[in-house]
């Protein structure tokens, strides 16, 4: 096949349905044909070892596995896989779409077809996230749809692991390794090729200390069927609602990877754009919509291995011609290269460890206050109004229609979610990762709790005190439980007035001791977080 087929095949009469002109997207593994309606892929006669289009039947058959892999997120994108006839020059296509199949038509599908293509429905590329993030029009409100449409997706995809190899530790880091491989292999310049050996050391250290977790997770069940290949150039609008596409399908080895190398690809890219707030809320409502903190440790790993794909993709994308189009295409494809590598070594030093407990009567904003510093620093938090209801079996967005003191909020429920929440805050810990726990933490226990963990782990702990007027806490309790929301927008507090009353009599004030370390907001104030973030920053010795 040839670069001649797909000009043959920008011709109108050719198809069954009307076309607005043509328009030709190319990758280095295919070509997509813009019709205006419709879009037709074709993959590329290419072998580069992880991938092989080498043949007929093999095309034929990844764009029967793409179609099938797609339409788990994407159905109403992804259509038919039709056949093509003919010849290069004078192609004919298969009428799919429940045409009826003319009688010329009939006597070419009496030949064997000469090539595959995946049908879709052609979308406006001005609503890929890439381009809303370019155009400064990426929200959080598209941040937070993602973390719900990756979550659940994660959830419900296939976790028969095909192969035995898949998810182990060498499984993990063949890719790895293959990536600076095949990286070096392109460069010419010794410079860039003595870049890559301080990156190549830390992947192999790292891999080493991650191998035990690595092996939990596949024993836990997280190497599933993922996406593979989640970027803001593969997620898009589409009748007003997030839809992620292109799922790698030309490798499986590739695609039944752990859920948090998926979710990386994508944090990597917000952060890569210097998006790093919306990166830290996807990073924050994925790990609280799955309760997988057990996964948080591979992130730095992770999002290393894929900033050097995206890297490897550029060189492996250069052109061999020396005109002066490739030589402009090749410049810009180098500075692409760099940008990655630059992106892969911001992983390789850990970020600073801490603990910020958040205290607070209900209605204080201590949620509020919480994601914008997860925002802003980067923590992972962990909410026990969420933990408590995963514990017992509830959705964060469920009525428990416990009473006060009872159901899931009896003493012995609110020691066991204590419990866990310090247990899951260890285990970040551990793995490098700072914490910030949402909690009322109104009991002098509760705090001795994390502050016995901030010393065990050898870290500082800062008590973020919200406070607020009594009139103002009750204003908002109420407001909340009244308020009607969409499953994804609703609070997992079930605190009412009643709740509050109740609080007030049975909290115990902080300690002189506790004093010391505490930053006191008063949210009920415009901007309360601007002067505490300084104090919060300065006290931590955070840049």
């Amino acid at each position: 096949m040839s670069v001649e087929l797909i000009k043959a095949l920008q011709n109108p009469t050719l198809y069954k349905h009307p076309t607005e002109g043509f328009q030709v997207l190319e990758t280095h593994i295919s070509w997509v044909i813009l019709t205006g309606s419709y879009a037709y892929k074709i993959k590329k006669p290419v072998n580069f070892g992880f991938l092989d289009f080498s043949s007929l039947d093999k095309r034929k058959f990844y764009c029967d596995a793409e179609l099938r892999l797609n339409r788990r997120l994407a159905p109403d994108l992804y259509l038919d896989v039709i056949p093509i006839y003919g010849t290069v020059s004078q192609p004919c296509l298969s009428s799919g779409l429940n045409a009826q199949t003319t009688d010329s038509e009939q006597a070419q599908q009496n030949n064997a077809p000469i090539e595959y293509a995946l049908r879709m429905t052609q979308f406006d590329q001005a609503g890929l996230l890439d381009q809303l993030e370019e155009a400064q029009k990426l929200t959080s409100k598209h941040i937070q749809t993602l973390a719900h449409t990756l979550a659940s997706f994660h959830g419900r995809v296939n976790t028969r692991i095909p192969d035995s190899n898949f998810g182990t530790p060498q499984g993990v880091f063949a890719p790895v390794i293959e990536n600076f491989e095949q990286i070096q292999a392109q460069l010419t310049q010794l410079e860039l090729i003595e870049e890559l050996h301080p990156l190549q050391q830390w992947a192999n250290a790292s891999f080493q200390a991650l191998k035990p977790l690595l092996e939990r997770r596949r024993d836990s069940g997280f190497i599933r069927e993922c996406h593979g290949d989640l970027h803001l150039g593969n997620i898009t609008l589409f009748n007003q609602q997030i839809v992620i596409f292109d799922c790698i399908e030309f490798n499986a080895s590739l695609s039944w990877v752990d859920t948090i190398n998926d979710l990386a690809f994508l944090v990597m890219d917000l952060e890569k754009r210097g998006q790093d707030a919306f990166a830290n809320q996807l990073t924050n409502q994925y790990l609280e919509l799955t309760g997988d903190y057990q996964g948080a440790g591979l992130l730095r790993f992770y999002k290393a291995y894929r900033a050097m794909v995206r890297a490897k993709v550029a060189v492996l994308s250069l052109q061999p011609n020396t005109d002066d189009a490739s030589a402009k295409t090749n410049h810009g494809l180098m500075e692409q290269y760099r940008q990655y590598i630059t992106q892969a070594k911001r992983y390789i030093n850990a970020p600073q460890r801490y603990i910020l407990l958040m205290h607070g009567f209900s209605g204080s904003g201590k949620s509020h206050i919480s994601r914008e510093l997860v925002e802003q620093l980067g923590a992972i938090r962990i909410r026990t109004d969420v933990e408590r209801k995963r514990l017992f079996n509830y959705n964060p967005s469920d009525n428990t229609q416990s009473p006060i003191d009872g159901g899931i909020y009896t003493q012995a429920a609110t020691q066991k979610t204590y419990s866990h929440v310090a247990s899951l805050a260890t285990e970040l810990l551990a793995g490098g990762i700072p914490v910030i726990i949402d909690a009322a933490n109104l009991k002098q226990w509760q705090r001795r709790l994390f502050a016995d963990l901030a010393d065990s782990q050898r870290v500082p702990i800062l008590i973020i005190a919200c406070n607020a007027h009594s009139d103002t806490l009750e204003e908002r309790v109420v407001k909340r439980a009244e308020q009607p929301k969409l499953d994804q927008e609703k609070d997992a507090s079930e605190a009412k007035v009643d709740t509050l009353k109740q609080q007030r009599l049975s909290a115990e004030a902080l300690s002189a001791e506790e004093l010391n370390h505490t930053v006191q907001i008063h949210t009920d104030q415009p901007d309360p977080l601007r002067l505490a973030i300084r104090e919060i920053k300065s006290r931590l010795s955070i840049n």
